[in-house]
């Protein structure tokens, strides 16, 4: 990460056509999660305390839009992955685009609870949904769990609901 902080542009520098590679920030971002996991907390916070990342990123306003598909790319998102569908290109298990074929139909697919789509796998980790105190307002809106009532807005709005 050190290296790539040398060669990477800042996301303000970014030309909009080059909008999903990687930037300063998110090499500065992801070295401070690594330095996390090694235990290196002087050299995490270093990281996390460099001016491409104070100057660039933000927490947004509202929980529920960080991860709202009409929030893409927002100052809260260190990194995100642009997909491209061409006009006419089916979204689906065989989708002749972004070769091999079809990685967004295999990600929606998989990354909606079964109880959703019938077929995804994306179960949450109990400990996860338990360790939300009661009230918490971001729980819905990260986990659901059996019985909860699903807190997207943009989620339950694409379910028709």
């Amino acid at each position: 990460m050190q290296k790539a902080e040398t060669l990477l542009l800042s996301k303000t520098a970014l030309p909009v056509a080059d909008l999903g590679r990687a930037t300063k920030g998110a090499a500065y971002g992801f070295e401070g999660a690594a330095r996390m996991w090694l235990k290196d907390y002087t050299g995490a916070l270093a990281a996390f305390n460099n001016l491409e990342l104070i100057n660039n990123y933000h927490l947004m306003a509202n929980f529920a839009d960080a991860n709202e598909y009409n929030h893409q790319n927002n100052d809260e998102s260190l990194f995100e992955i642009q997909f491209e569908k061409k006009a006419g290109d089916p979204q689906d298990w065989n989708g002749s685009w972004n070769p091999p074929g079809g990685e967004l139909g295999w990600i929606d697919s998989f990354s909606w609870p079964q109880e959703l789509t019938g077929q995804g796998y994306d179960y949450g980790n109990p400990a996860l949904w338990n360790s939300y105190q009661p009230g918490d307002k971001r729980k819905l809106l990260t986990i659901v769990g059996p019985g909860d009532t699903l807190a997207s807005p943009g989620i339950v709005s694409a379910l028709g609901g």
